[in-house]
């Protein structure tokens, strides 16, 4: 396809919303960021979805099953000696220090096995 056509398509497909009725452009939504942020509460909640990269069970480790950890994935395990630990039973990579200050001031909570209906179990 040359420039030139594709151009014209594209110009003709993009302003397609502006000619039929009922359809409404804003290039910023009506709720925006920029209003959540003048809201009254500083309280936020942060997903973290990560699709691949992340070990969870290095990331938050289970303490009081370090031992059956330990005997599966022995060659991949953090040592106990070097786990950050936040509860008797949880702790964190050394690498998430600074993931334990907040936690330490109230200002983190870490949900675990936090699942949905019917999973496929993809992964």
């Amino acid at each position: 396809m040359k420039r030139r056509k594709f151009l014209k398509a594209t110009g003709a497909v993009v302003s397609l919303p502006i000619l039929l009725n009922g359809f409404r452009l804003s290039a910023m939504p009506r709720r925006s960021i920029f209003n959540a942020i003048s809201d009254e509460s500083d309280r936020v909640l942060v997903l973290i979805q990560m699709n691949g990269g992340n070990d969870g069970l290095n990331a938050i480790l289970p303490l009081d099953q370090y031992d059956r950890l330990a005997n599966v994935r022995s060659n991949i395990l953090i040592p106990e000696n070097e786990i950050l630990g936040i509860t008797d039973t949880v702790g964190l990579h050394p690498a998430l220090a600074g993931v334990r200050s907040l936690f330490d001031d109230a200002r983190l909570n870490i949900l675990q096995s936090v699942g949905y209906p019917n999973q496929n179990r993809s992964h």
